[in-house]
């Protein structure tokens, strides 16, 4: 029998399933119903950059594919001009409070406007790794080359700061602009000015982002390992470190913590570290995350497209298997299998299911017919 503590995650779906494969790891799994799409088979396998949720409440992703909006069922151009060749290798993308689109890449910070796009780049040599953000004045923060810069009514100006910058990031809670360095982490205000400089007692820390959270806790990665910064006190956040590649951080409505990166996502709970378990989980390379306003969490991938975990409507149920085949049935059942045999859930109750030479056997897969009878693969 497996731990106890494991939970099965079990998500209300209208429509879609994708078959869910057992973790590598040694961390407790949340099991997700999960929708997921390529953008266009044309393109093949389409590189998203990063997803963003407009004033409309519509998804917005750019891609190698152009820049694209989804209503659940199928994608669309996001502009009715071709902004396929501006968008190609956008990293970032940011909607300011007027829904106006900003993205960076190669080219420069880019606005996309409805009939055009308008480009910010001299006297600056942008590249791919350029960051940016937008504060709550609409004014457009950016680091290329190490250099901090600003934007405000068109004009791009340079921020002088006394150290070289390696990742910006805003705090909507104190309206701070947050910088990362060699061996720091500092503040600035809105103007520009340096309010406070945290130091680390390991000078060769590198920081690559620093996250704000809602509870005023910062969430620092670096070279050396992911922190916690408070109160000017920097210490370890143990439980994260563990996880490689960290691509990027979100906080959902319900203050969950979503980590995106190079080998899948993951969501701290309750200070409990959860690995998300959609197919391939492993070698899902995640470039950007976002929050619906029904609550549903969407992920763009570098090469294996769009994915949608529903979480509007779920419950936490105690498990004795540890899961590998999900299967939600037209009555509105789930049934469950995996080593030590098959459970049913429906109306929030659990049902044992004893089958003889399935109880000690590993089930793979289910399947419903046409006559609503359940077809069982096991070894």
């Amino acid at each position: 029998m497996k731990d106890l503590r494991k939970f099965l995650f079990i998500l209300c779906i209208s429509s879609g399933y994708l078959s869910l494969a057992l973790a590598k790891s040694d961390l407790p799994t949340i099991y997700f119903n999960v929708n997921h799409w390529q953008i266009d088979a044309s393109f093949g396998k389409t590189v998203i950059g990063d997803v963003a949720i407009d004033a409309k409440g519509r998804l917005v992703l750019t891609s190698s594919a152009g820049i694209k909006k989804f209503n659940g069922q199928k994608f669309s151009d996001f502009f009715s001009y071709d902004s396929q060749v501006d968008s190609n290798s956008i990293s970032r993308i940011q909607l300011d409070s007027k829904n106006q689109l900003w993205g960076i890449n190669r080219s420069g910070l880019i606005q996309f406007l409805s009939n055009k796009t308008l480009k910010f780049r001299k006297p600056i040599s942008f590249n791919i790794y350029s960051a940016f953000i937008i504060n709550a004045n609409d004014d457009i923060w950016f680091i290329t080359n190490k250099k901090l810069y600003k934007l405000v009514d068109k004009k791009i100006s340079n921020i002088a700061i006394p150290f070289k910058a390696t990742s910006v990031s805003y705090s909507p809670y104190t309206n701070n602009i947050l910088l990362g360095a060699v061996g720091s982490v500092a503040f600035l205000n809105d103007s520009g000015s340096l309010v406070k400089q945290v130091f680390f007692e390991d000078k060769s820390t590198i920081v690559y982002s620093v996250f704000a959270q809602a509870d005023s806790q910062l969430i620092v990665d670096t070279n050396h390992g992911v922190y916690l910064l408070e109160d000017d006190s920097i210490k370890p956040f143990t439980v994260l470190n563990q996880l490689k590649e960290i691509r990027k951080f979100y906080e959902d409505s319900k203050q969950n913590l979503w980590i995106a990166t190079n080998y899948g996502i993951y969501v701290l709970k309750n200070q409990v570290l959860y690995q998300v378990n959609v197919k391939e989980n492993e070698n899902i390379r995640i470039r950007g995350i976002v929050e619906d306003e029904l609550g549903n969490i969407w992920f763009g991938t570098w090469s294996r497209g769009l994915y949608r975990l529903k979480t509007t409507e779920f419950e936490v149920i105690p498990s004795e298997i540890d899961p590998s085949a999900l299967l939600t049935t037209t009555d509105g059942a789930l049934w469950v299998g995996g080593f030590g045999g098959v459970s049913y859930y429906l109306d929030n109750k659990i049902k044992k299911i004893w089958l003889d030479d399935i109880d000690d056997n590993y089930v793979k897969d289910f399947v419903e017919g046409l006559d609503a009878n359940i077809w069982i693969a096991y070894r």
